[in-house]
């Protein structure tokens, strides 16, 4: 058996109003009409593997799944707890800064519009 490696990008959506959270509940988000209405950022493999014991944490903590397989969701109420917690990983991590700090930036602007985190 061949071993192919994957390179599925991770997806975290914010809603900036109710025509952002339409599109993403009906997969419209590369649509140009919603495009204006919700912040889109894309996480490649390689970011997603310096994010890992994060993202287990926060699964754990919120007993929620983060895969590429199947979408869901951090709400809205958990999202300050979630920043603190990445701040944390984030001043532990002796690499890969960056990528924690648009993980955080993306909850911090769940936090503005008052949305929750869509994982896809």
């Amino acid at each position: 058996m061949e071993w192919i490696k994957d390179y599925t990008p991770m997806f975290m959506d914010i809603a900036k109003d109710a025509k952002g959270r339409e599109a993403i509940e009906y997969g419209l988000e590369t649509e140009e009409e919603y495009k204006d209405h919700l912040i889109r950022i894309v996480f490649e493999r390689e970011e997603q593997r310096a994010l890992d014991f994060l993202l287990l944490k926060l699964m754990e903590q919120f007993d929620m799944y983060i895969g590429n397989d199947e979408m869901t969701t951090l709400e809205n109420g958990n999202v300050a707890k979630a920043i603190e917690i990445s701040k944390d990983y984030q001043q532990k991590s002796n690499e890969n800064k960056e990528v924690f700090g648009k993980f955080i930036a993306q909850l911090e602007n769940a936090l503005q519009f008052k949305s929750d985190v869509f994982f896809g």
